[in-house]
């Protein structure tokens, strides 16, 4: 699925998969995220990019995007903050370099690793 933006008369197309890699940088640079629910392992970017996809969910309606998370985190984080961070930290991203806005972002705590 492609997001169209229409600017001056010309079309900017947004693939899930863009916005899934600004995902994937946002949400690794956060202290406790460990990595997402991974039970693939990877041959070759096709297999990474069918990996985010399962990991990391976008729906686009209208001018709304959707995302749903499948993550695992370190122990002793406190999931409130953790998840808070993490949703203000991707609408951010996403906002700030495609102009889209997200309009929810749903976390799933898959596992807690302890390390």
């Amino acid at each position: 699925m492609y997001k169209i933006i229409e600017s001056n008369c010309d079309y900017i197309f947004y693939s899930n998969n863009l916005l899934s890699l600004i995902v994937k940088k946002e949400i690794s640079e956060i202290e406790g995220f460990y990595n997402f629910n991974n039970k693939f392992h990877f041959f070759d970017y096709c297999d990474f990019l069918n990996f985010l996809n399962r990991a990391i969910k976008i729906y686009q309606q209208d001018e709304d995007i959707y995302i749903n998370l499948y993550i695992n985190i370190e122990y002793n984080q406190n999931f409130k903050k953790f998840a808070k961070m993490v949703s203000d930290r991707i609408k951010y991203a996403i906002y700030d370099i495609t102009g889209l806005n997200v309009k929810y972002i749903n976390i799933y705590i898959d596992n807690i690793v302890f390390v």
